[in-house]
């Protein structure tokens, strides 16, 4: 039972969530504390360019850049300076290997608490306004 009212509970966060994205600050008050929503994880190997444009879609899109995260996973170039220079209002990680995506996109999602959690692909782009709210508004089905 007590199962089923924290599942009700998460629902209603995720709910509320949504709804503050919609408004559009990127935000959910509960309880007076100002609690992240949606935590964007994007983890770049070697695609500074593409982590960069991936990161603008999303922003362009209506998320609030401190809502997502960047993980440089050890790529051994400029990635980091690039990204910390484009992106200097997103949370920024620096891994000094590495560790494959997963492992990033954990790492990543540690960084930043948040109620529902979406991992990019430094190569994925969003083309269709509104697609960020259609995605959270699924998790309400």
């Amino acid at each position: 039972m007590q199962r089923r009212g924290a599942q009700r509970v998460g629902q209603a966060r995720v709910r509320a969530a949504a709804e503050q994205l919609r408004r559009g600050s990127g935000v959910a008050v509960a309880g007076g504390q100002v609690q992240g929503c949606l935590t964007v994880v994007i983890p770049n190997y070697r695609t500074a360019d593409y982590t960069i444009r991936a990161a603008h879609a999303l922003i362009a899109d209506g998320l609030p850049p401190h809502r997502i995260v960047v993980v440089e996973n050890g790529s051994g170039d400029d990635s980091f300076e690039r990204c910390r220079e484009a992106l200097a209002d997103c949370v920024l990680v620096r891994l000094e290997e590495n560790v494959g995506f997963a492992r990033a996109a954990n790492i990543g999602a540690r960084a930043l608490e948040g109620t529902a959690y979406l991992f990019v692909n430094s190569d994925a782009f969003l083309h269709s306004p509104g697609t960020v709210q259609r995605l959270l508004a699924a998790l309400d089905d």
